[in-house]
């Protein structure tokens, strides 16, 4: 290549003399030549100054606009295409996140109906029977829900169906015995010729099944239930309605062999093959390599088994819990022992494996050629689990075909090719005589942007002028407006979400930012503070005799007794059933101890020697006596994190109940450790 010096060096060459063939021409044959008569051209008539500016600007600005225009089309066409991979991910994301949702919220559902006292006997689980109508008619999703022994045989079901049965062969029946599993998506088998037919479309379930404990560990039966997938198709609709059917833009969920679970009814039931399905498998199962791996790391994570084909299982290994590969379905097994340690145990797995699914690398979109030839933009999610629900390995695709995705960026382009000229040239031949009228009220809505911009006011008054310029004032009055209130409207979404709707205490989540607080200002120096844990004695007795309207009353007057048994600066929570946390700073002239002693010893007459008059199961108002304990710690520079707090409150709570509640204790070292499920969880 040659280099620019050379460039410049070969351009100062100098060329040969033109004109040197006709310096030997005599002056003689010069002075013999006959010339021809050139006939004279009259002057042309000049533009006025006034036409030449106008052609001036009208011509720079048309070039302006155009070569502008083709600019700004062009980046338009490219942002159209990344605004919509964008939103392509975005829907596939909001779906993973609604169906995740639901899964886990019917996981919750079953295993806090798994926990009811109506399940502790062999002979309670027959009169099972309308319990389960009852959940299926308040949940239309669940198609069928039952009871079966350890035999296998179904003991009680939602409307009688499959009752006696033999279901001992069915993977819901055999994965549920060990703990909690969720079966991928299949069709009807036993049930298919029991259900409503409905238009040749057949019924397709998604499982979850877990055990039926005794208060001693022993198998009572495997509660099983089959949620209909038509409820996936309804999240599909409700999540693309607004503006895929205008924009042909498809979801997909897809199995992890590719299988198309929903989707268009071309491509449901097929196996799909894209080079973007190929990639995000080959990351997931990067990820799931390294969550593979044997032994335990620091979160409790093992090395768990393979089942048959590729859903979650999550079982033991090593000390910790384990994730491993298995399909069509995941379960979730106790990490060793029976209870409430098994459980715990096996919520850890859970968790772990939840964590590792949260890692995984998103799929960049891209255009795709499909089964039926057409290219479309397409966008990729691994599907995520979400606390008990471990997930399927599904991905959840997002479509739109490619020329609809950068229709908008070529209509630009030539949109403004177009108009830009044509309008450059109008503005260009008035807008020197315009400049002012035009450019005056801009100027105002300028100051007006400014002086908001530096806080001066927040008054936008309407700026009078051109259509354009009355279009644009009143559009920043509304994109003021809008702001403001959603600025309001996020403020108070999370104040919202800060505060026990109940008793308007702040709750778990408020509780948590109001103690990182306090320990970052007791560790840069200032006040330490003391933490204590109270827990309302023989209030299930007024839940049950009085009902629960009765309880919510106790809890609310409970609230704002302890409200006025602490200072402005001090916190009050509510964190669960009858369950309060006060935090307190450390006051003048008397210790974090010493202070919680005295508001303690308020507490304590408060809740406990004050009836409560609340409203009963008639009506009518009746008195109720509850008492309080509480467990006190206090803030030291030995403490490592706040759980620690929380921990030995836990611990000086229980210490509280065990030596006869309706007391306070504090905490010091040689007590032990409180039982899972406290305020430390």
């Amino acid at each position: 290549m040659v280099s620019r010096a050379a460039e410049r060096s070969g351009a100062g060459t100098a060329a040969p003399d033109a004109a040197a063939p006709y310096a030997a021409v005599s002056d003689a044959a010069i002075r013999g030549t006959v010339l021809p008569r050139v006939a004279s051209t009259p002057p042309r008539r000049r533009t006025g100054m006034r036409g030449q500016l106008a052609l001036a600007f009208a011509g720079l600005a048309a070039a302006c606009a155009l070569c502008l225009g083709l600019i700004l089309g062009h980046q338009a066409y490219e942002e159209a295409g990344a605004a919509r991979r964008r939103d392509l991910g975005a829907l596939a994301a909001l779906l993973d996140g609604r169906l995740a949702a639901d899964m886990e919220g019917r996981v919750v559902l079953l295993s806090v109906l798994s926990r009811l006292d109506q399940f502790n006997t062999e002979e309670d689980l027959p009169r099972a029977g309308a319990l389960l109508d009852n959940l299926r008619r308040g949940f239309p999703n669940f198609a069928w829900l039952g009871i079966a022994d350890p035999a296998g045989r179904v003991v009680a079901s939602s409307s009688n169906l499959l009752l006696g049965a033999d279901v001992s062969a069915r993977p819901w029946f055999a994965r549920g015995r060990d703990g909690l599993f969720v079966g991928d998506v299949h069709d009807a088998v036993l049930l298919a010729r029991l259900l409503p037919q409905r238009d040749g479309e057949p019924w397709r379930f998604v499982d979850i099944a877990l055990p039926l404990r005794s208060p001693d560990g022993r198998l009572l039966g495997v509660l099983g239930a089959h949620i209909d997938w038509r409820w996936a198709a309804a999240q599909e609709r409700s999540t693309v309605l607004p503006f895929g059917s205008r924009r042909g833009i498809d979801l997909l969920v897809v199995a992890r062999d590719g299988e198309v679970l929903l989707g268009p009814d071309a491509l449901a039931g097929t196996v799909l093959r894209l080079p973007l399905l190929d990639e995000l498998n080959g990351q997931r199962g990067a990820t799931a390599g390294g969550a593979d791996a044997s032994g335990t790391d620091a979160n409790g994570l093992g090395a768990g088994g393979t089942g048959a084909g590729g859903a979650a299982t999550v079982g033991t290994g090593g000390s910790g819990t384990g994730v491993g590969e298995a399909s069509p379905g995941a379960a979730v097994a106790p990490a060793g022992g029976t209870g409430s340690a098994g459980e715990a145990a096996a919520r850890r797995g859970v968790d772990g494996a939840a964590a590792a699914r949260g890692a995984l690398p998103a799929v960049t979109p891209a255009v795709q050629r499909w089964p039926d030839g057409r290219d479309y933009l397409t966008a990729a999610v691994a599907a995520r689990g979400g606390g008990s629900y471990p997930g399927l390995g599904w991905a959840i695709l997002a479509r739109q075909p490619a020329e609809m995705s950068y229709a908008s960026g070529r209509q630009v382009i030539t949109t403004v090719a177009l108009w830009g000229g044509a309008v450059a040239l109008f503005c260009a031949a008035l807008g020197w005589f315009l400049a002012d009228w035009i450019a005056a009220p801009l100027a105002r809505i300028a100051r007006l942007v400014d002086r908001l911009r530096l806080g001066e006011g927040q008054d936008f008054p309407p700026v009078r002028g051109p259509r354009e310029v009355e279009a644009l004032s009143d559009a920043l009055r509304r994109l003021l407006g809008a702001l403001t209130r959603k600025e309001a409207a996020l403020s108070a979404a999370e104040e919202a979400g800060r505060r026990d709707p109940m008793t308007g205490l702040l709750n778990r989540a408020g509780l948590a930012a109001q103690l990182e607080s306090f320990s970052l200002r007791a560790r840069l120096g200032g006040r330490g503070f003391a933490l204590l844990c109270l827990d309302l004695d023989r209030f299930k007795p007024v839940n049950d005799e009085h009902g629960h309207a009765a309880g919510d009353a106790v809890l609310r007057e409970a609230a704002q007794r302890l409200g006025r048994c602490v200072r402005g600066s001090d916190v009050v929570a509510r964190i669960g059933g009858d369950e309060f946390v006060l935090l307190l700073e450390e006051q003048a002239g008397l210790s974090s101890e010493g202070g919680s002693a005295e508001v303690g010893r308020r507490v304590l007459e408060s809740i406990g020697q004050r009836p409560f008059t609340v409203p009963g199961e008639d009506g009518r108002p009746v008195t109720v006596s509850v008492g309080c304990s509480i467990g006190a710690t206090a803030w030291s520079r030995g403490v490592t994190d706040t759980a620690e707090l929380l921990r030995h409150a836990d611990a000086a709570l229980y210490a509280a109940k065990r030596g006869g509640r309706n007391r306070m204790a504090f905490h010091h070292p040689s007590l032990p450790e409180a039982a899972p499920g406290g305020a430390a969880a």
